[in-house]
């Protein structure tokens, strides 16, 4: 079955004519290769075979639970709120290096402002496209520094359902309506909608074929999209 899928993505490069390997065929010759070396068992070919994203992003939050658990009992016995703070910072960053996948953590909404800034008729010379998490970091590390955990498969796919449901998620926004944002944001109490209505910003979704269209500044695309706003 490798050996077909090697034969496959190699079709696949010879009709693409790219001068280099893929990444894909690579990883697919290193595991075949893996396969048939004398003396190697089945778990160790799995263990060097291409992880797929749900497998890294697994291994990552087991070792975020790990930085939580090794850190509650100091964060919950602490009464200096700028120690609190330096842990919550501390565990929102190992969120944000958490591995992303854009097609299963974009919300699929662009704001109104980033969208018109893209227009080519728009004076806006290098509009940018920013991430909004729109679930503060520093808010997400105090709910999973609150909560009680166990050292276990659950509790890591508990917080891999979190990133992906949650954490992990983001609007388009434009650089200045993110830093305008923060401010909304970090209340415990906040909720994302009360945050974009605070900071007056509106949300259009987006189809995801559109998006390298509204990147290029596509006239039409960006049209028909504030049309049917």
């Amino acid at each position: 079955m490798l050996s077909r899928m090697v034969r496959r993505i190699c079709y696949k490069c010879c009709v693409s004519k790219s001068p280099e390997k893929s990444a894909e065929l690579q990883n697919a010759e290193r595991a075949l290769a893996l396969r048939k070396s004398p003396g190697i068992s089945s778990g160790e070919v799995a263990r060097n075979a291409p992880e797929s994203y749900e497998e890294r992003l697994f291994r990552h939050c087991r070792q975020l639970l790990n930085l939580i658990t090794g850190i509650q009992k100091a964060y919950r016995e602490t009464a200096n709120d700028d120690e609190k703070r330096f842990i919550e910072t501390t565990i929102g960053a190992a969120i944000y290096y958490l591995p992303h996948e854009h097609n299963r953590l974009w919300s699929g909404f662009v704001s109104e402002t980033a969208i018109n800034e893209h227009h080519p008729e728009n004076e806006s010379l290098k509009p940018r496209l920013t991430k909004d998490h729109y679930y503060a970091r520093k808010r997400a590390a105090r709910d999973l520094l609150k909560s009680e955990w166990q050292n276990d498969e659950q509790s890591v796919k508990k917080i891999m359902q979190l990133f992906q449901d949650k954490f992990g998620r983001f609007h388009y926004v434009t650089p200045t309506e993110n830093s305008r944002l923060k401010q909304h944001q970090e209340g415990d109490d906040a909720t994302p909608d009360e945050a974009y209505k605070a900071a007056g910003i509106k949300l259009t979704k987006v189809d995801p074929k559109l998006l390298s269209a509204i990147r290029r500044r596509d006239k039409n695309a960006i049209r028909q999209l504030l049309k049917g706003q």
